[in-house]
């Protein structure tokens, strides 16, 4: 009687084939989610810039209309901010209420440059450029510019002003930017 002795095992052919069905079922959610993750960031950051832009276009309307009401001219307090060449942009504190030109003469305090970068505060969950504990830089700076246009009505007054309101924030390497621009009206 012969005994045949039979090995069964894998093969390397059949190992390799195993391997590349398990490294493809771990991989494909894995790159899903790492996708998923750098979406959710993007969009926060789009979404957070979006406000902080809103923010400081309803801060130069209520700004416009307590003029108004208190029998000041329209852009005061916003003089900072109105343009007088294409360069000039003002960063404008909604929170304190203080505002500042940015042109390469005039350099924001503790910062060394114009490109101003928000505080976000998370004991009040406020944006703005003070440095009082508990801060955190974030990566948005935000630029506004006042452009008043020509009187339509036949005065000697500007009666209109173009608000731009730019965000700009750095996603790895990119710079991204946001832009809301908006009209108003001395009435």
């Amino acid at each position: 009687m012969k005994i045949i002795n039979k090995k069964t095992g894998f093969t390397l052919l059949e190992t390799l084939v195993a391997i590349a069905v398990f490294m493809t079922a771990i991989l494909g959610p894995t790159a899903l989610a790492v996708y998923s993750m750098r979406s959710l960031s993007h969009g926060r950051d789009q979404v957070t810039a979006y406000y902080l832009a809103e923010d400081a276009l309803e801060y130069i309307k209520n700004k416009k209309d307590s003029n108004k009401i208190d029998g000041n001219e329209w852009t005061d307090g916003l003089s900072e901010c109105v343009q007088e060449g294409l360069k000039k942009r003002c960063y404008i504190d909604t929170i304190n209420e203080t505002e500042t030109k940015c042109d390469p003469l005039i350099v924001w305090p503790n910062s060394g440059t114009c490109s101003v970068k928000l505080n976000y505060h998370s004991d009040t969950g406020f944006y703005d450029y003070l440095f009082t504990d508990p801060f955190e830089e974030t990566i948005f700076t935000r630029t506004i510019k006042i452009l008043e246009i020509a009187n339509h009505s036949g005065g000697s007054e500007d009666d209109e002003a173009k608000i731009t309101v730019e965000v700009f924030w750095q996603e790895k390497s990119v710079t991204k930017s946001f832009t809301l621009e908006s009209y108003i009206f001395d009435y």
